[in-house]
């Protein structure tokens, strides 16, 4: 019988796969789960009841509007507790489908992590080779709370206008895509031990925030550094979610690099803004729209 390579998973012109190829890449994050040759999902036991209570004013936000009418909206769903407040789909998009979240990973990456060390499992102190001895010098000496907060320097690149940067082999390993007749494939796993440093210590007060490559089109911040600001706020002062955007937004404004703020109120909220050329003014439009919480 003749086969041949399964083309969602072919390396195309521009180093993409052929599920990334612009005019596929909607379709494939609505299935990518069908598109990959292999993934990981987990199910919880339980789930949350929800109660449908919608709040009308996140229907009447200009910037709700916008992006529920844009073409690259799939789905927008807004909860507070276990009450349903707001939800809108695309035409091509229900609420029993599935979407990629990509680096949304993190966040869950975190919620679990937080059990962890609640449960007593995980020590935020302790050294990655710990839990993981067989990792590489990319991660092996890092403090577990360093590469939570993405604060280590590695080998590892996520530049995609490089057809050799490191995340595109390590498509291969996730079953991204297909490897190039001469390369061994290796497990996720594998692939992560292979990540090395030479000195994982962040001199720079700076990061270079890697992650947030993929989602601008034209590349603005790629091998940009990034500066982080940190700003704690008294609980006592009850500062809103507006007066807390402003304050970042004050700081972005006063800062000539891109800068992300991360505000927190202990105990309460927090508060990330990440600024990129030309989105200040268009963050400030929408700040009196923070209010909502």
């Amino acid at each position: 019988m003749h086969v041949h390579a399964n083309q969602d998973l072919v390396t195309q012109p521009g180093e993409m796969e052929g599920w990334n190829l612009p005019h596929n890449r909607r379709a494939s994050f609505h299935n990518l789960h069908r598109i990959v040759r292999y993934g990981f999902s987990v199910r919880a036991p339980e789930v949350l009841k929800l109660t449908s209570c919608t709040d009308e004013r996140i229907t009447q936000l200009d910037s709700v509007q916008k992006l529920c009418n844009a073409n690259i909206f799939s789905a927008m769903v807004v909860l507070r507790g276990d009450q349903l407040i707001y939800e809108q789909y695309a035409p091509d998009f229900a609420p029993h489908q599935a979407h990629t979240i990509m680096s949304i990973t993190k966040t869950m990456t975190h919620l679990i992590v937080g059990r962890c060390v609640e449960d007593g499992l995980i020590d935020l102190n302790a050294k990655v080779r710990d839990y993981l001895p067989e990792i590489g010098s990319g991660y092996a000496d890092a403090a577990i709370q360093n590469v939570l907060d993405m604060n280590v320097v590695n080998d590892y690149s996520e530049d995609y206008s490089d057809p050799h940067t490191t995340a595109l082999d390590h498509n291969t390993s996730m079953g991204w895509r297909l490897p190039a007749n001469d390369t061994r494939l290796t497990s996720n796993r594998e692939f992560l031990c292979t990540i090395k440093s030479d000195d994982l210590l962040n001199r720079s007060e700076e990061v270079n925030y890697k992650s947030a490559r993929p989602m601008f089109s034209h590349g603005s911040l790629s091998g940009s550094v990034v500066k982080v600001c940190e700003i704690t706020l008294s609980p006592l002062s009850k500062q809103s979610a507006s007066s807390t955007f402003s304050t970042c937004l004050r700081i972005i404004r006063e800062s000539r690099t891109p800068t992300a703020v991360y505000a927190s109120v202990p105990g309460i909220s927090r508060v990330l803004v990440l600024s990129l050329p030309g989105s200040v003014e268009a963050l400030t439009a929408n700040a009196s729209e923070a209010t909502l919480s």
